[in-house]
């Protein structure tokens, strides 16, 4: 009975002494994780500092070769007036189709021609010059280009039409 009773108390303290082990190795994870997330911090204010040395830098190098300093957003390309967006026109065009209408109105955005087949090599039999109202009959891709059916012998590249203007 002794040796029962010292047995369920060693297996108590052993069972103890594991839940105590495991909560201290959770603490040395997360301390650890908290040192690595420190470190990575550290370095990375590290890193920054020296880019805005080696940009002061660079700038002092520029100015003295007489690079001119390139404007912020220059890159940034203003969005044409929806008016004047082929592409969107396009989307909403074949939206329409899809609805079951049968015409759709468009105007020339730029001088453009009629073309006999949906190709640019194929046979020009007309022009359109820019601000001309057009009805569109139905829209066909050739080649990866979008085109617009005006009559069954007329196309006109989707590139040169979009909205009616309401002037």
């Amino acid at each position: 009975m002794y040796i029962k009773a010292s047995l369920q108390k060693i297996s108590l303290v052993s069972l103890a002494l594991a839940f105590s082990l495991t909560n201290l190795s959770a603490k040395e994870a997360q301390t650890s994780e908290y040192d690595n997330n420190l470190l990575l911090k550290k370095a990375v204010l590290k890193l920054y500092r020296e880019n805005q040395e080696l940009e002061k830098r660079v700038a002092v190098l520029e100015e003295k070769l007489g690079i001119p300093k390139p404007e912020q957003n220059a890159s940034v390309v203003n969005p044409k007036p929806l008016d004047q967006n082929a592409f969107v026109f396009l989307s909403r065009v074949k939206d329409e189709f899809k609805k079951g209408r049968k015409i759709v109105l468009g105007q020339a955005i730029k001088d453009a021609k009629y073309y006999s087949k949906p190709s640019i090599s194929s046979r020009v039999v007309g022009n359109v010059a820019k601000g001309k109202r057009i009805i569109i009959k139905g829209v066909t891709e050739q080649n990866g280009n979008a085109w617009y059916k005006i009559e069954d012998w007329m196309y006109i590249d989707a590139s040169a039409v979009s909205f009616r203007s309401k002037k």
